[in-house]
């Protein structure tokens, strides 16, 4: 993705470029995990030492060490889920113990680094498809507000990257960009925002101006690049067609298949279906949580007013209450642990967060019978990746993104015919291990989509 910052020195889209030999680097990248400050004492002294994770584009993970006047420069201006750009740092190999990273080089921060929070960007980009505008209720004060969105590409993406169109935007340039949308046009955004990661999805800003196919060197390399590679973007433009279809779609498959094909480095978009039964919900007592209203997540409480570590503006918050389950759930040849958030939670449960919290106030037995009823019921569960951890399997992080009770139990045990004999207990026994006696088919990582082989 083409930007406009740090135009004096080399810039990189992922981690696995950066060499020793390479000094003049910038990268853009997302602050995942950011440790507290901790001291130490060696021959030199005192002294103090941070640690924090970035993520490149791809999802690849390094490792930034700040010690001691650095902490002070940077401690309070990086914020985890925000995006920087790194400039005029050194690289050095990891100690591979002590590595929070997934790649083997780490980060050193020194006084002549910058780390600059990317609140905006420019980019050219290739439009290769267009939604109608429609008309949506802001999270923040339910207003409404019309909405566009694009999918663009250029050379440096392996898949196309969200675009949302805002408000008088969509008037001025919406209509114009969906007319030629089949011709693939060239797009010039000045002043869009980083909303998310994971392949970047982009915003546009007050300030953003579009332009269509601009006089520019580096769009007619774009659109040269657009013609060379125009299998590849059809491609991409019928798997948008049936995007709508595929959560349906997808296959179900039995946890042994799942975890028999983990890896460290799977994509967090892999979506896959299981037939299961609930075992254990092991935080029925403390089901929710205090959640920022502004970025959802945790917030803590001190003396009646709530903190919220990822916002800038971290006091004063206004919060709400969100579920969190943690779910043990098996099948006939294995057992996860997964978590189930907030709506998807309030399905599971039949009931809100709110009547809850009431019910374990005024009536204890009921809010308990409530918390239990899903236990040893049969479920259809769709689920993704969070995190693989391959030597391991098992203790890989699933979050469950949709969920349906089944009541027909014959149908679930059609599904894994040959494999009735194992008990629950057999399957909780295995603790994520399968059997490679009873499995049937193989799970084959395909196109960011599980597929059963023979």
């Amino acid at each position: 993705m083409t930007t406009s910052a740090c135009p004096n020195v080399k810039r990189f889209t992922f981690f696995e470029e950066l060499t020793l030999e390479v000094t003049n680097w910038a990268i853009l990248c997302q602050l995942v995990y950011k440790g507290d400050i901790r001291t130490y004492c060696n021959n030199k002294g005192f002294g103090s030492v941070m640690k924090v994770v970035f993520a490149d584009e791809a999802g690849h993970r390094m490792q930034a060490t700040f010690f001691n006047e650095t902490i002070k420069s940077y401690e309070t201006t990086l914020y985890v889920n925000k995006f920087y750009m790194i400039s005029n740092a050194k690289l050095k190999i990891a100690h591979e113990k002590y590595n929070l990273g997934s790649t083997k080089f780490e980060i050193i921060v020194d006084n002549k680094s910058k780390i600059e929070e990317e609140e905006s960007l420019n980019v050219i980009v290739v439009v290769i498809a267009a939604k109608k505008a429609t008309q949506v209720k802001k999270k923040i004060d339910g207003s409404e507000v019309m909405q566009q969105i694009l999918m663009v590409i250029d050379s440096s993406c392996s898949t196309p990257i969200r675009m949302t169109l805002w408000g008088d935007l969509i008037s001025r340039n919406g209509k114009e960009i969906e007319e030629v949308v089949d011709k693939r046009p060239v797009l010039m955004a000045t002043s869009v925002k980083i909303d998310n990661f994971k392949g970047i999805c982009l915003s546009s800003t007050t300030h953003t101006i579009l332009t269509l196919n601009p006089s520019l060197e580096e769009a007619q390399m774009l659109h040269a690049w657009s013609c060379e590679n125009a299998t590849r973007i059809v491609n991409h433009i019928k798997d948008l067609d049936v995007q709508k279809t595929y959560i349906n779609n997808i296959k179900v498959v039995t946890l042994s298949e799942v975890l028999d094909n983990i890896s460290n480095d799977i994509d967090e978009y892999i979506i896959f279906r299981v037939k299961v039964w609930v075992a254990e919900v092991s935080n029925r007592q403390d089901p929710w949580y205090y959640a920022c209203i502004s970025c959802n997540k945790k917030a803590s409480e001190e003396n009646g007013h709530f903190f919220c570590n990822n916002c800038k503006d971290k006091k004063g918050k206004e919060f709400t209450y969100r579920l969190l389950l943690r779910v043990k759930v098996a099948d006939t040849s294995a057992s996860i642990w997964l978590t189930i958030f907030d709506k998807v939670a309030e399905k599971f449960l039949k009931t809100t967060v709110n009547n809850l919290r009431e019910l374990k106030e005024i009536d204890k037995p009921k809010y308990n019978s409530c918390m239990e009823t899903c236990l040893s019921k049969n479920y259809l569960f769709k689920v993704k990746i969070i995190e693989g951890n391959k030597d391991k399997p098992w203790m890989s992080k699933f979050s469950c993104v949709d969920t349906e009770e089944l009541t027909d139990v014959g149908k679930m045990m059609d599904q894994f015919s040959g494999d009735q004999s194992a008990t629950t207990e057999d399957a909780n026994n295995k603790c994520g291990t399968s059997s490679n006696a009873n499995r049937k088919r193989k799970l084959v990582l395909k196109d960011d989509e599980f597929v059963l082989g023979k």
